[in-house]
């Protein structure tokens, strides 16, 4: 590494500049390439006496990459996260909070307001969940606050709907009255105790 032209630095191997700007103040203007041929993949190191933590990209092929997020645990480098080829953002494994440094679940939210917020961008439908005044809220609604049915489906069956209205059908989609059970021939309601027959 050596300082020239009143200032600008040159950074060199063997001879040959790596990396280099014109003049005092100037601004890096260069791609930094680190890692090369398969099998060397390319990685930054931060470390704090014996801990590590790393920034790696790995090759999958030719044209695809991830970049991996790695932290040490007593247990060596281990993958924490990682961005895939797909733009995937993946978490393998652990545990991802928002709000809080100590996530207990998969999925841990702390926060005050709506704390989750699902929007279909192709229709404008938004759901929301939120815990607020000691009372689990779940609001759904489209452009303008439009309200919207809730639907529980057991994979591609609807099998409960609470349209926007308030009314609820039991394997019925549009129910007329405040329960609508659709049965079949089934019986609609079973009542009985904890023995049968």
């Amino acid at each position: 590494i050596e300082c020239i032209k009143a200032g600008a630095v040159n950074i060199a191997h063997n001879g040959t500049t790596k990396l280099a700007t014109t003049s005092t103040g100037a601004e890096l203007d260069h791609t930094l390439t680190i890692g090369g041929a398969a099998g060397s993949p390319g990685r930054i190191n931060f470390k704090e006496g014996g801990a590590v933590s790393e920034i790696r990209v790995t090759r999958n092929s030719d044209a695809n990459s991830d970049l991996q997020f790695k932290t040490e645990r007593g247990d060596g480098t281990v993958t924490r996260a990682k961005i895939n080829y797909s733009g995937d953002f993946v978490v393998p494994g652990n545990k991802v909070g928002i709000g809080t440094d100590n996530p207990n679940n998969p999925l841990t939210v702390h926060g005050s307001g709506n704390h989750i917020y699902l929007k279909d961008t192709a229709t404008n439908n938004i759901l929301q969940i939120r815990h607020a005044s000691g009372v689990a809220e779940f609001n759904t609604f489209g452009t303008g606050g439009a309200r919207r049915d809730y639907v529980f489906n057991q994979y591609t069956t609807e099998v409960l709907r609470i349209k926007s209205d308030g009314k609820v059908g039991i394997s019925e989609d549009d129910p007329q009255a405040q329960l609508h059970i659709n049965s079949g021939a089934n019986s609609a309601i079973l009542l009985g105790n904890t023995t049968h027959g």
